[in-house]
This record gives structure tokens, sequence and C-alpha cells, in this order.
């Protein structure tokens, strides 16, 4: 068993020297850490330049056109948007003057023809009025004609009758009969 302990043993030291070996030989084939390494500054400045320089015309030729165009898009779109808004709002605008204006003149036509119907009331009341009156008062007159002649009748009749009784009361109080020139003058008398 020894024989095995002392194998695996020298194994090892093998194996750890070959890993040191290993370790010195990368360190001086590379000379340390690769981008301090100052021989391959020239390498790195090259592909720095390579890279930045693809980087630099993929930035100028095709993103920031893109982007700039997409600015210009959206910033013409947004004028048009504002523009567009600006027209129908002065639009809306003028539609809502046009109504006002028609409302009014709606509400003004309406007001004149209520003057004028009123009016036209007004007068045909007043026409009615004047040939109601007109016909009361002929009506009026006519009655108080009547009543007049018929007054004058009934005068007449009674005073008739008067003279009828005063003649009757004379021939009664005389038993005489009285003259027409009696009667007469009493008739006077009587009105």
């Amino acid at each position: 068993m020894s024989e095995v302990v002392q194998n695996a043993a020298h194994e090892a030291e093998a194996v750890a020297h070959g890993a040191q070996a290993a370790g010195h030989g990368a360190e001086g084939a590379s000379g340390g850490f690769p981008p301090f390494d100052a021989t391959l500054f020239p390498h790195q400045l090259f592909w720095f330049a390579v890279s930045f320089g693809a980087l630099y015309l993929l930035l100028t030729f095709v993103i920031l056109p893109k982007i700039a165009k997409t600015l210009e898009t959206r910033k013409n779109q947004i004028e048009s948007d504002l523009k567009l808004a600006a027209e129908e709002t002065q639009k809306a605008e003028a539609a809502k003057a046009a109504a006002q204006k028609a409302h009014d003149e709606a509400r003004n036509g309406a007001r004149s023809k209520l003057d004028a119907m009123r009016k036209k009331v007004d007068d045909d009341a007043a026409k009615a009025q004047a040939k109601a009156l007109a016909e009361a008062e002929e009506g009026i007159k006519a009655s108080e004609n009547a009543i007049n002649a018929k007054k004058s009748d009934a005068i007449a009749v009674i005073s008739e009758e008067v003279m009828d009784i005063a003649s009757d009361i004379f021939e009664s109080l005389t038993g005489k009969k009285p003259t027409a020139a009696i009667v007469k003058a009493a008739s006077k008398g009587a009105n």
C-alpha cells in the first residue's frame, strides 16, 4: 500500500508541477492583462477606430436619419392636426354665429308678426267696438224715438180722456155741455 500511496503522491506532485508550469507559460506568452499589454495598443487602437467609425457611420446614415424622419413626420402631423383643429374651430364659430343670427332673425320675425297680429286684432276690436257703439246708439235713438212717439200718443190719448172727463165734470156741475172754446182753453192749461 505504501507503493500505491507513493505513486499517488508522485502523480499529485507531477500534476501540481504541470499546473505551475502552465501558469508560468501563459503569463510569459501574454505578458499580463491584455488591455494593459503595450504591444497590443496599436492593434486595439485600430479596432477601436474601426468600431467607432462603423458605429458613427451607422448612426449618421441609418439610425439618426430614421429618427429625424420620424420626428419630422410627427411635427408635420401635429402641425396638420393643429391647423385642422383651427379650421374646425373657425367653422364651428362661424356656424355658431350663423345659428345665433338665424335665431335672432327668427325671434325678431316672430316678434314683428306677433306685433302685426296684435295691431290687427286691436284694430279689428276697435272697429267692432265702434260698430257696436254705433249700432247701440242707433238702437237707443230708435228706442228713444219710439218711446217719445208712444209718450206723445199716450199724452194725446190721456189729453183726450182728460178732456172727456173734464167735459163730463163740467156738464155734471153745470148741467150744460161745454163749448169748443172752453174745451180748447182747458186743454191748453192741461199741457
